[in-house]
């Protein structure tokens, strides 16, 4: 019979035990090559509709903390934004409509929704500016009130700690913000392009329009390119003891592999929150034209609400 070697395994050394496990090298895409799409290693995510119904459920389960945010919010955006008079002129409208072509049709509440839409928003540049300072102040308060909800503390989440504890992040969250704003330039570039070309009857032709649009996609494309992954760094950033940076490079690793299965879900947001707001709105402006006005003013504040607790969800999905 053949002898048989005895094989003794090697012994590693300090330097392999220190690295850890041998482990095999991550792919990576390489530049200006056609390659293979590499498959995220791990889990796939929900859907885009169970993970909405998933935001309903929890704001649900915690109406009481969310519903009391939304109300101070309210209140001081009516304080310090749009003020307690109407801004629009609904009924006129309505009236001038109801003679022109008799009312009562879906195009004419549809026509008083623009009409309604158009209108809304801040009213002067001072008004802004606090619309934009309430916007951070309670995205803090919201996202610091979703990781307490998902921490299932036993003694619940009160609402006052949310103002008081959730300011501690706001010079890392602006400076998140910056870069986020910074990437929307080329959004900003493209429509002006775009509307400058067509403005001035450059692009007269189909084919020439048609060429013009393609170029505004790609400028749209390259901006919700960069949103992907820096959207989450606003999340990651009210952690404790991470900076801008380090949120940035965390989130960018968060959607490796899967960046344009999350841009459909993030994209899908703004989708189904017009939605939303049409059905709602639709009949209120239909049978409550007085009041459509303020059942939006809202409604907004409250989809800031859903927008955060949507994405909070989709960033817990990816760790």
């Amino acid at each position: 019979m053949a002898k048989t070697k005895n094989k003794t395994p090697t012994r590693q050394t300090e330097t392999q035990v220190a690295k850890g496990p041998r482990r095999l090298k991550p792919q990576q895409y390489q530049r200006g090559r056609l390659q293979k799409r590499i498959k995220h290693p791990g889990p796939k995510l929900v859907g885009s509709f169970r993970l909405f119904k998933h935001t309903l459920g929890v704001l649900r389960r915690n109406k009481k903390l969310f519903g009391g945010i939304l109300a101070i919010y309210t209140l001081l955006s009516l304080v310090l934004v749009k003020g307690f008079t109407s801004s629009s002129n609904l009924n006129l409208a309505k009236a001038a409509l109801g003679n022109t072509k008799g009312g009562g049709s879906l195009g004419d509440s549809t026509a008083l929704l623009g009409n309604l839409f158009s209108s809304s928003g801040a009213s002067n540049p001072g008004a802004s500016a606090y619309q934009s300072i309430l916007f951070i102040v309670f995205s803090l308060a919201i996202i610091w009130a979703l990781r307490q909800v998902y921490a299932k503390d036993p003694k619940g989440v009160r609402l006052k700690p949310v103002f008081y504890q959730s300011m501690s992040p706001l010079i890392p969250f602006l400076l998140v913000l910056g870069v986020i704003t910074l990437q929307f330039i080329p959004l900003a570039v493209g429509t002006s392009i775009y509307a400058l070309v067509i403005r001035n009857g450059i692009a007269v032709s189909g084919l020439e329009k048609s060429l013009w649009l393609a170029l505004l996609f790609m400028f749209c494309l390259w901006t919700f390119y960069m949103l992907a992954s820096s959207i989450f760094a606003l999340y990651i950033v009210t952690l404790p003891d991470v900076t801008p940076l380090q949120a940035l490079r965390s989130a960018k690793e968060l959607v490796r592999f899967r960046r344009w299965t999350v841009m459909r879900k993030v994209l899908f947001l703004p989708v189904i929150l017009f939605v939303l707001t049409c059905l709602i709105m639709l009949p209120v402006v239909t049978f409550f034209t007085g009041a459509a006005e303020w059942v939006l003013f809202v409604l907004g504040l409250g989809l800031v609400i859903v927008g955060h607790t949507y994405l909070y969800n989709l960033y817990r999905e990816m760790m």
